[in-house]
């Protein structure tokens, strides 16, 4: 993972992850961990942090990372 120099230490950066569409978003451990349960076979109740922080937002986005993006803002086919 890439860093940066701060003082003597070195700061992580979060790696960016490439879809299709382009650069989707960063990630992170708690990404890395929700993709891990996924793929363990574990429901996504699975979530160990609070509902609505960003831990569990960035866990979820890694436990979803192979499911088709939910797009609202277009009509499905047969829609007007």
């Amino acid at each position: 993972m890439p860093g940066i120099l701060s003082g003597s230490a070195v700061l992580a950066l979060p790696e960016r992850i490439r879809t299709k569409e382009g650069i989707m978003a960063t990630r992170s451990a708690k990404w890395e961990e929700g993709k891990a349960v996924k793929q363990s076979g574990a429901p996504y109740t699975a979530d160990p942090y609070r509902a609505g922080s960003q831990e569990s937002a960035d866990w979820l986005a890694g436990y979803t990372f192979d499911e088709q993006e939910q797009n609202v803002d277009r009509p499905t086919p047969g829609e007007g």
